[in-house]
């Protein structure tokens, strides 16, 4: 194989996929988990390729893509991963939320300082805020 660099899928990239050592039940609903692919992917996370994958990546299956958010959406992606975390019974819940910061790069402490968004937003920006509200108004275990 010429260098590695034809495009095979393997895991010598430099991330690998995080999974539990312990593989652990996440469960979130299908039905949120299709509306986050759908009004999300390449808007506020990139793209990923499948909702299959965008799932596998959440609940910490086996994947290929990696969570990471679009050019100045990280608020929003930190307002996404709080709110799944909400979903999650407590005894697994902080497991789950250092998991997924760890896959996305970034830090627990900074998700839950800045998930609210900032003073300083555009109207673009707080329709979307409201968008993610929404959704998971509709899933929320309260």
């Amino acid at each position: 194989m010429a260098n590695g660099q034809d495009g095979h899928k393997d895991n010598t990239n430099n991330f690998s996929p995080i999974v539990s050592k312990v593989e652990n039940d996440y469960h979130f609903p299908d039905d949120l988990m299709e509306e986050l692919y759908e009004s999300f992917n390449g808007k506020i996370f990139k793209n990923i390729t499948t909702p299959e994958e965008f799932k596998s990546i959440i609940t910490h299956r086996s994947h290929i893509d990696y969570l990471s958010e679009c050019s100045q959406k990280r608020m929003l992606m930190y307002k996404i991963l709080h709110d799944l975390s909400l979903l999650l019974p407590e005894d697994i819940r902080a497991t789950w939320f250092e998991d997924i910061a760890k896959e996305c790069g970034y830090k627990v402490e900074n998700i839950n300082k800045k998930y609210k968004g900032s003073d300083s937003v555009t109207e673009e920006y707080r329709k979307k805020m409201e968008q993610i509200r929404h959704l998971f108004r509709k899933y929320s275990r309260t």
